[in-house]
């Protein structure tokens, strides 16, 4: 009996010193990864970091999702590394593999509720619903309050309209003298141009009148058109000075024989020598009559006539009114006013006369306005228009 009491006494004295040096054993701790394998092990903990997360999405309205992680990137480096060191070394191969079972990855499937409409993309979070009901709650027995909308009334205003009269521009001349150009001079033959409407006789008459009046060149054109033509023609004189002013000038005719237009060219003839030609002035009409306006019935015995001149001569204007048979009914000279800023105006100045007539009945008759210049006889410039005249 008292062997049996030894042993249970020894038993547990044994006992007590195994547990007391279980005790006295430190921690245990995980195995360290070799020096080697550190770099792997980087490597692959960079590697799970860049993988896509699973997000598991929590539909609540107006508030993004909280992200739900598949995995940890932790424990994917814990179970490489541990493959790894089972794999070179034998010691630990004998312990057993860590694994980690990852969670399954839940796509994401949006219901979306009522009242919204939800549209997946792909992303770390899933877009915020779009709403399309409003989100505040509709009280019952709660009335909108009705808007104001304002209605304009137009109100008609009557204003007078201020109609401005555009001043007629200058137009181009009626003949349209292109060689030679004035005071050229020039020996025989001339080579003269120039271009014009013929008149309703078609009858077109060139002349070069010396400084005396005499006729040095005449020539009579006939047309059969009213539409322009260009004329061309080699003016042949002779002169017994050595030199002579001159004019050389072209006109057109009506079906009366009545002079429509002419203009003209002042130039010195030489009975030797070379030719020392000017060019051309502007093409544009030195004569132009405003007022009155053509085939208008002026009665009372009184035609008020104005316009714009540009001429170098000093004498007055002569305006004529000529019936078909060539009688003058009536004539005076013009009052030209000089403008007091000539580049504003062209060079033009104004021109007006009061012309007295005398007529037993209606008649036609074509108002002439002559321009003259101071060193040669006769007009260098002619416009007309035909009016009615009544008693």
């Amino acid at each position: 009996m008292i062997m049996r009491l030894n042993r249970v006494v020894l038993l547990l004295i044994l006992a007590g010193l195994l547990a007391g040096c279980a005790s006295l054993s430190g921690p245990k701790y995980p195995t360290l990864i070799p020096t080697e394998y550190v770099p792997t092990a980087i490597a692959l903990t960079v590697e799970a970091g860049r993988s896509k997360v699973a997000v598991t999405p929590v539909d609540v309205p107006g508030n993004p999702p909280s992200p739900s992680l598949s995995a940890s990137p932790l424990t994917t480096l814990a179970s490489a590394t541990a493959e790894r060191t089972a794999a070179a070394s034998p010691a630990s191969a004998a312990s057993p593999a860590v694994t980690s079972t990852p969670r399954p990855v839940v796509s994401p499937t949006i219901t979306p509720a009522a009242g919204k409409t939800t549209q997946p993309t792909g992303g770390l979070y899933p877009p915020r619903p779009t709403a399309t009901a409003s989100r505040l709650p509709t009280l019952a027995g709660a009335t909108s309050t009705p808007q104001v909308t304002a209605t304009l009334t137009p109100t008609l205003r009557f204003q007078r309209t201020l109609t401005s009269t555009a001043t007629p521009g200058i137009p181009n001349a009626a003949i349209l003298l292109y060689n030679p150009g004035p005071m050229s001079k020039l020996t025989s033959p001339i080579q003269f141009s120039a271009s014009l409407q013929p008149g309703p006789s078609g009858q077109v008459q060139i002349e070069l009148l010396g400084e005396d009046g005499r006729t040095l060149y005449r020539k009579m054109l006939r047309y059969t058109t009213r539409d322009w033509v260009a004329i061309s023609e080699n003016v042949e004189f002779s002169i017994a000075a050595a030199a002579e002013a001159a004019r050389l000038q072209i006109s057109t005719e009506d079906a009366q024989g009545r002079i429509m237009a002419l203009a003209s060219v002042d130039l010195l003839l030489l009975a030797m020598g070379d030719d020392d030609l000017n060019p051309p002035t502007d093409l544009l009409e030195p004569l132009i009559i405003r007022e009155p306006v053509p085939n208008t019935l002026i009665q009372g015995g009184k035609v008020i006539v104005t316009g714009l001149v540009r001429t170098s001569g000093e004498q007055p204007l002569l305006v004529e009114l000529v019936d078909a048979k060539g009688v003058v009914v009536g004539y005076r000279q013009a009052v030209v006013t000089l403008p007091a800023n000539p580049w504003a105006t062209q060079g033009y100045a104004t021109f007006m006369a009061e012309v007295p007539y005398s007529v037993e009945g209606p008649t036609w008759v074509r108002l002439d306005v002559s321009a003259f210049e101071d060193r040669l006889p006769g007009p260098t410039h002619l416009s007309s228009l035909e009016i009615l005249l009544g008693p």
